[in-house]
């Protein structure tokens, strides 16, 4: 163990507290001066403040992962020894490490005052030039030699891994839009249980998605919007019919004070689901106001996600919209949306929710529809209206698009029933 103060500064970058903490005590007994950071993107912070002899870095991380904070620590000037601790044991992820400079690659669990003793090793025998000494020219051709095998081979299993993730994300991709599609579907359903002739959760879907865009999301948090926005009303179902047939600024005080709790029920109803957190958060905070005067919480501003302030603007347009009447229903709706403007939405969201409100109007008013015989679907057309059969069960949602499949069944459950569908463009 040494106690004398030491030149020498090291960074830990880990996402376990544990591993930091250990690791910290361990150069301290060694008389190296340690700063510890939880993810790529503190270190790269502290990286720019100061300069470190030594950056000791996990490779899977939060936010910012190892791989990723090691390409850039590698391309400066003055950089430091890169030490990776890792419980991904692969030798071609090792082996692409080390081509790459890093100076050692140590595998967990390990043992942590045998480990800082060696980095401080290291340390001494680098400051000493040791290990700068010029290799032999032979000795120099054989690492040429080997070099230039490693990076044909590290090119093949790029170019293998590059194909392997494209169909990954190609398989998942389409799981996604098929689970979309399934909540779409169990949405219209629950839809057609109360006083909706449409699904009012499909609309508040795609006008929440357009805002998703306008805030500049990213793909993962628009999975989850999706998924909120269809199931936002989830808490409703099984509520008194008096309750939800009516606006909400009609109910009285009791049916308002039924009503307030169904973001709370449709919570706990989605905290059921494994992995659901994320989607029952949004539907917990989608009926809080920016000014604060919403429900459950009366949460405002910042303290509401930016994706539960989308699906209030996008839900209570739309409410608003399926209960205005006349020919200047579009102008009605765009002074609602003007006069909450941080009152009840984000008025950072209000001047895309105008843009889209128009188009959408003006899209609706100019879609033309045609009346079809069921044995004369063809696969992509879209549905114009809910589709039923002659006793009345509900068999699609207006909105979906038709396949191969649902026109086989459509066939056999309505026969040459006509339906309602928008009417393609001509080629």
């Amino acid at each position: 163990m040494k106690n004398e103060t030491s030149p020498y500064r090291a960074l830990v970058v880990d996402d376990d507290a544990n591993v930091r903490e250990l690791l910290r005590l361990s150069f301290e007994r060694e008389g190296v001066r340690c700063e510890v950071a939880e993810d790529g993107i503190v270190a790269e912070n502290q990286l720019r403040q100061r300069n470190f002899d030594v950056l000791v870095t996990d490779l899977r991380m939060p936010r910012k992962h190892g791989h990723q904070l090691i390409t850039e620590v590698l391309a400066k000037h003055n950089r430091p020894m890169v030490i990776v601790i890792t419980g991904v044991a692969d030798p071609r992820i090792v082996g692409d490490l080390f081509a790459r400079g890093v100076a050692d690659v140590v595998s967990k669990p390990f043992d942590f005052p045998i480990f800082a003793v060696k980095v401080r090793a290291m340390l001494d025998r680098q400051t000493k030039g040791i290990d700068m000494a010029q290799p032999h020219a032979g000795v120099a051709g054989q690492i040429d030699q080997a070099s230039l095998a490693l990076q044909a081979q590290l090119a093949q299993i790029t170019e293998s891994f590059n194909a392997t993730i494209s169909n990954l994300t190609s398989q998942k991709e389409a799981l996604e839009a098929g689970f979309l599609n399934s909540v779409r579907v169990f949405t219209s359903l629950i839809a057609e249980s109360g006083h909706s002739d449409e699904s009012h959760a499909v609309r508040v879907e795609q006008m929440a998605m357009d805002l998703a865009d306008a805030a500049e999301l990213t793909s993962s948090e628009k999975n989850v919007l999706g998924i909120a926005a269809l199931l936002h009303d989830i808490g409703q179902f099984g509520m008194p019919d008096s309750i939800r047939s009516k606006p909400p600024w009609l109910l009285d005080p009791d049916e308002r004070a039924v009503y307030c709790r169904y973001p709370l029920i449709g919570a706990s109803l989605m905290g059921e689901m494994p992995g659901a957190m994320k989607i029952a958060g949004l539907i917990e905070q989608h009926s809080e106001n920016f000014d604060g005067t919403g429900f459950p919480w009366n949460l405002e501003g910042p303290h509401v996600s930016i994706s539960a302030r989308i699906i209030r603007i996008a839900d209570g347009v739309d409410t608003f919209l399926s209960h205005a009447r006349g020919e200047n229903a579009i102008d009605q709706v765009c002074e609602h949306i003007r006069a909450q403007r941080g009152k009840a939405y984000d008025p950072e969201l209000v001047p895309r929710a105008l843009v889209y409100v128009t188009d959408y109007w003006k899209a609706s008013q100019d879609t033309k529809t045609v009346r079809v015989p069921a044995d004369s679907l063809r696969p992509g057309l879209t549905l114009a209206e809910n589709v039923y059969d002659p006793d009345g069960h509900f068999l699609a949602r207006r909105g979906a698009t038709l396949t191969l499949s649902m026109i086989s069944h459509l066939r056999s459950l309505i026969g040459k029933q006509d339906v309602l569908v928008v009417e393609p463009e001509s080629e």
